[in-house]
C-alpha cells in the first residue's frame, strides 16, 4: 500500500495519489494506524508532527506501530510519476519522539529532521523491540541547544549517508543498542 502526502489536502486528501494527497495532520493520524509494508511518499515542505500528536506525559510523540517507509524529497506540486531529490526538494518533520511498537525495519529516507524538545533532534523510542531495525537513509538531522544529540535511539539503528548536525559540543549520535554507519558526515 502507498500512501502520497503534501503540505495541504489534495482533491479527495485519500492519499491515494498526488493528486488525492492527505495532508500532514491526516499523515500523523493514519501512520500509527496502517499495517506492515506501507510506504508514505512524502512532498516538500514542513510537517509540523509535534502539533498533532501527544503521550500521556504531554510529550509530542509520533507512534510507528508496523514496519513503515517514509520517503521525503518530492517536489512540492509532485505529479504521478515524481522522482524524490532530497538536495533540492526539503521534506521537513518537527516531532519530539518515534515511539515504535513493531518488529521489522522502519525506514525514514530523504527527511530533514529537527526536535526542540528531547533528548536527540531524532528521536526514537520503543514499546516493542524485538527485530526492531530504524533506518535513517539520505536524512539531514539538525540538533539545537536543547538537544544533547543529533541522534538518540534505543534501538538497532542504521544510519547511511544522513548529514548529522549536532548541537555544540555535544555527541552527535547516542545508541544503547547496534549502531551501523555508512557514509555519514
Amino acid at each position: 500500500t502507498e500512501y502520497y502526502v503534501k503540505t495541504s489536502r489534495q482533491g479527495k486528501g485519500d492519499g491515494s495519489s498526488w493528486e488525492n494527497a492527505m495532508d500532514g495532520k491526516d499523515f500523523a493520524f493514519v501512520l500509527p494506524q496502517v499495517g506492515d509494508g506501507v510506504t508514505f511518499y512524502v512532498a516538500e515542505g514542513e510537517y509540523d508532527l509535534k502539533k498533532l500528536s501527544t503521550s500521556t506525559d504531554g510529550t509530542p510523540t509520533v507512534y510507528i506501530n508496523s514496519p513503515v517507509t517514509i520517503i521525503g524529497g518530492y517536489p512540492a506540486n509532485a505529479e504521478e510519476g515524481a522522482v524524490s531529490s532530497p538536495a533540492t526538494h526539503h521534506t521537513w518533520m518537527k516531532t519530539g519522539y518515534f515511539r515504535l511498537a513493531t518488529g521489522g525495519d522502519v525506514v525514514f529516507d530523504g527527511l530533514r529532521f529537527e526536535n526542540e524538545y528531547n533528548r536527540g533532534a531524532f528521536d526514537a523510542d520503543y514499546y516493542v523491540k524485538d527485530g526492531l531495525h530504524m533506518i535513517l537513509k539520505n536524512c539531514v538531522v539538525l540538533g539545537n541547544a536543547k538537544n544533547d544529540y543529533a541522534v538518540y535511539a534505543k534501538v538497532k539503528t542504521t544510519l547511511e549517508n544522513d548529514s548529522l548536525v549536532g548541537p555544540v559540543n555535544r555527541t552527535l549520535v547516542w545508541s544503547n543498542d547496534s549502531l551501523f554507519v555508512t557514509n555519514c558526515y
